[in-house]
């Protein structure tokens, strides 16, 4: 097409046909600014087809990850209710039919610190949360990242260090282990009747008790926002 518009300007010229020449010689112009404008748009379209294919990588990754953090949630409430239950028994004076032996384990008993959202934050660290239209999503995400799985972290840090430094050495001390790591029924039974140990077996049930209402919480906003997720994808 480039060399047909030279092939009559370069006719038009030796004619001296200057107002024919000039309008080719504009036509070709504006063929070549339109040949630049469409492999703009389509630099510009495989840009941002190569961004969505990014993006929605990284909404799968967060969906996968979300799911593992509902499992670990959910393992959390099933397995706290074994610990509230076994320690409810111990402060109201039944110990029929419980395991004391291993009452140690249970009663100095800290939670487990998580790592969450990889995805979320590589996307906030490339600067890819912005492209994500659904502003309802993005604050979830905020949300549920930033401030709910922190302060999991937060609370599970503070009850570890508690654990560690006021239950640990007087059930080391006061609920010794043999040399099968059980300790006895009897001691166990005998410190109860110690108002401190009364005291820590009660605190941990309040404890207990508020890692079931943060589990739950985090479940129900994980949901919604894997909800959405899909959605949008």
């Amino acid at each position: 097409m480039i060399k047909f518009f030279r092939k009559i300007r370069q006719k038009n010229l030796i004619e001296n046909k200057f107002s024919k020449y000039l309008l080719y010689a504009i036509g070709e112009i504006i063929l070549v600014v339109f040949g630049i404008l469409i492999a703009l748009s389509i630099n510009n379209w495989n840009e941002n087809r190569k961004s969505d294919i990014e993006l929605y990588n990284y909404l799968e990754l967060m969906t996968e990850e979300l799911y593992q953090d509902k499992l670990f949630y959910t393992k959390l409430i099933s397995e706290n209710k074994s610990r509230l239950n076994y320690l409810k028994s111990i402060s109201s004076g039944n110990f029929e039919n419980l395991n004391l032996e291993n009452s140690q384990e249970i009663i100095a008993y800290n939670f487990a610190l998580r790592n969450f959202g990889s995805a979320y934050y590589t996307l906030k660290e490339n600067g890819k949360l912005i492209s994500i239209d659904n502003k309802k999503i993005r604050d979830l995400m905020v949300y549920y990242y930033e401030e709910l799985a922190v302060d999991y972290n937060q609370v599970a840090d503070w009850h570890r260090n508690f654990v560690v430094a006021n239950i640990e050495n007087y059930t080391v001390e006061h609920l010794p282990l043999d040399i099968y790591g059980n300790t006895k029924p009897s001691v166990v039974i005998n410190e109860m009747k110690n108002n401190k140990l009364s005291s820590i077996v009660n605190y941990q049930i309040s404890n207990f008790r508020s890692f079931d209402e943060i589990a739950a919480d985090n479940i129900r906003t994980i949901e919604e926002l894997d909800n959405e997720i899909r959605k949008m994808k």
